[in-house]
């Protein structure tokens, strides 16, 4: 398969006059996503035709097939279901970073916010990973490999660990995140049609028939247990204007009320920390405001189903494969005290790396 390489940095030794700005790692990005272009035209179009894995996991979960794990007796979608808990903004499960400049200052100059990196990599990371606190930690070098190996789709057992924040007490660990989540903004918004699907969207609001078939879209994919990516926009009259700004979340719940056309869409913001990242888009007589501004419109990011899928296929073989008395450990995974005490881990392993991953 086709993949990036990217080349990322050691903190010890870049200066911040030295990293490179959003604008040049875009251009960069821009610049491979027409070299990949011969080899991916014919996945993109399949994906967004509903035509690769996750149409083939929505069409099972629709016609009432629940890929049922014979030797521990618990359907596949108990596991999804079992994952939302991750979905929901919480302290345990949170990065202990913002999609702000000083979070990534050391690795960046940001000058548009990376929202679509740190919400892609938190929910990703949180769907297909399984934490066992009761085995020895791994060096890291090798938690190195299960964030890469997370973040392309596959799930991974991450001993010593009782949960994301505590993860990322680990100092490598948690500089290792911040560059997938660099990648991950710049393979998202080198995607030419999703961009430029986007960008239309600022000069024009959303009809009542629009947002209806979002709301419809996004509630089947709650029912399958996960949590959309979607993006939002304000309206206005310039495409490019310091006054526009498109933001991208995940959503967690959708609350019908009483009326004409009006819901609550939650969704974990990760512009603020928790317990304050857990906000709603309102939807009243079928128009959406955000933080009492109006949106131009929402949606769902169009390749996201693609790994969704990709990640549910992996995640039905990693759990027939991971069964302890008789119980996939998908489905029986323990559960920990909050954190609250943790000890520093500091780690000295600072190397420069090139990370490749598979492209989104």
């Amino acid at each position: 398969m086709y993949k990036y390489l990217v080349i990322v940095f050691i903190i010890s030794s870049v200066s911040i006059a030295q990293v490179p700005t959003q604008t040049e790692i875009l251009k960069e990005g821009i610049k491979q996503y027409f070299k990949d272009a011969p080899y991916k035209t014919g996945e993109y179009v399949l994906a967004r035709l509903g035509i690769n894995h996750y149409g083939y996991y929505a069409n099972n979960k629709r016609n009432g097939h629940h890929y049922v794990n014979d030797k521990s007796k618990s359907s596949f979608y108990q596991t999804l279901k079992s994952r939302q808990k991750r979905m929901i903004p919480s302290y345990d499960f949170a990065f202990p970073f913002l999609n702000d400049e000083e979070s990534f200052q050391e690795l960046l100059k940001v000058e548009f916010g990376l929202c679509a990196g740190v919400t892609w990599v938190l929910r990703n990371f949180n769907l297909l990973s399984f934490y066992r606190p009761d085995q020895e930690m791994l060096t890291d070098k090798a938690n190195k490999q299960i964030i890469d190996d997370i973040l392309s789709g596959k799930p991974r057992i991450i001993p010593g660990y009782k949960n994301l924040r505590h993860f990322l007490t680990n100092d490598s660990n948690l500089l290792y995140m911040k560059k997938h989540v660099i990648i991950s903004w710049q393979q998202i918004n080198s995607k030419i049609l999703q961009s430029a699907l986007i960008m239309s969207t600022v000069k024009r609001s959303q009809s009542i028939k629009e947002t209806r078939k979002v709301i419809n879209a996004l509630s089947e994919r709650l029912d399958m247990y996960h949590s959309p990516v979607i993006f939002m926009s304000k309206p206005n009259e310039k495409l490019f204007s310091k006054e526009q700004w498109i933001h991208v979340v995940q959503v967690h719940k959708i609350e019908k009320l009483s009326g004409y056309e009006n819901y609550n869409i939650h969704i974990w913001d990760v512009n603020y920390h928790y317990p304050l990242s857990d906000q709603i888009i309102e939807i009243r007589n079928g128009e959406a405001s955000y933080e009492y501004e109006k949106l131009a419109k929402f949606g769902e990011l169009h390749f996201d189903k693609h790994f969704v899928g990709k990640a549910v296929k992996n995640l039905k073989k990693f759990c027939k494969k991971n069964i302890k008395d008789g119980v996939s450990i998908c489905v029986n995974e323990p559960t920990y005290d909050d954190c609250t005490n943790y000890d520093d881990i500091k780690s000295q392993d600072q190397d420069i790396e090139i990370i490749e991953i598979e492209e989104l």
